[in-house]
């Protein structure tokens, strides 16, 4: 990635005087630290071939897909299924929880995504099927080692499955590199219901 903070090309360089190595370089350290100005997007997005490496100050979303699942409404802190009446196994369904870190250029540099399959009967969460996690990028990013994998204990009226992994970007010698350890909690409740969350700590 150092090649990309060479000199653009001469003729881009005749049409209007260009930001030098440093420049840029100081830039990027700015945006990737928090400390940036409004100057600071504008000159990086000036070379396409470096922003589209650069993660947006306001770049990080969270998805989900829930196949046979249903997101839980106003569950508020989880309480015992007091009274539920017990039902068939159900195993049906996955669900996929994302964290996205998305470019200057609005293009995903990385994504994190949390996997989990399990059972439930109405009256508990009765045991996971499936649980692990996932990362794609977009090739400037090392993927270490898993810092987090926490499957909570069943059967339970709910219970919940978590991961962490690290995350590092180091995109020239003139940057510092960027950790990320992104993580995502899953609530998983007996009436086949769920609720995420995610975040990511640097």
């Amino acid at each position: 990635m150092a090649a990309l903070l060479s000199a653009p090309g001469t003729a881009e360089a005749a049409a209007a005087p260009a930001a030098s190595t440093d420049q840029i370089a100081a830039a990027v350290t700015r945006i990737v630290g928090n400390k940036y100005s409004a100057a600071d997007l504008a000159l990086v997005k000036t070379r396409p071939e470096i922003a589209r490496h650069v993660p947006a100050p306001d770049g990080l979303t969270i998805s989900v897909k829930a196949d046979g699942y249903t997101l839980a409404q106003d569950k508020g802190a989880p309480a015992a299924a007091g009274g539920a009446a017990l039902l068939a196994e159900n195993c049906a369904g996955a669900i996929d929880v994302g964290l996205r870190q998305k470019s200057l250029l609005g293009n995903v540099i990385w994504a994190y995504i949390h996997h989990v399959e399990a059972c439930t009967d109405n009256v508990n969460v009765t045991r996971f099927v499936v649980r692990r996690d996932m990362t794609r990028t977009d090739g400037t990013i090392e993927i270490l080692e898993q810092t987090q994998d926490v499957a909570g204990a069943t059967p339970r009226a709910w219970t919940t499955s978590m991961f962490q992994r690290h995350l590092k970007q180091c995109l020239s010698p003139l940057i510092p590199c960027t950790n990320w350890y992104p993580w995502i909690r899953i609530t998983l409740y007996a009436d086949h219901t769920y609720t995420p969350e995610g975040s990511i700590t640097t």
